[in-house]
């Protein structure tokens, strides 16, 4: 994948899912509760998901799994880390109307354009 390919697969998983992903302790996780992930877990396959990756930045899970992390995971991790530190941005959470934590999709495409600009990508996928 190119960084394009990421930056739109992540954006438009992240704008579906509605929702970060959260560990049972309520952390942010590559693999949450109720079938969730995050900006770099809906990138990581099944078969190469290990728990041992949670609480791990994205540069550690490279380091530490590189078998199990697609080869564009090093050629584009900066990409992925911002992506991941959008994800993680509390200030694009909010609780909605049954007090499930969700994000506030305007605020979460915002940043996600800011994401796009750093990295020179279009942000066709966030209309």
């Amino acid at each position: 994948m190119n960084a394009q390919q990421i930056f739109d697969k992540v954006a438009l998983h992240l704008i579906t899912q509605g929702c970060p992903a959260f560990g049972e302790e309520g952390e942010c996780a590559y693999r949450g509760t109720n079938g969730t992930s995050c900006a770099v877990g809906c990138l990581i396959p099944d078969q190469a998901y290990d728990i041992h990756m949670e609480g791990r930045p994205v540069e550690r899970i490279i380091q530490r799994f590189p078998d199990r992390t697609p080869g564009y995971f090093r050629e584009h991790a900066s990409l992925l880390t911002a992506l991941q530190l959008t994800h993680d941005d509390r200030t694009i959470r909010k609780v909605d109307q049954f007090y499930n934590r969700v994000f506030d999709l305007d605020l979460l495409r915002e940043k996600l354009a800011g994401v796009a600009e750093d990295f020179d990508l279009n942000t066709e996928v966030l209309a």
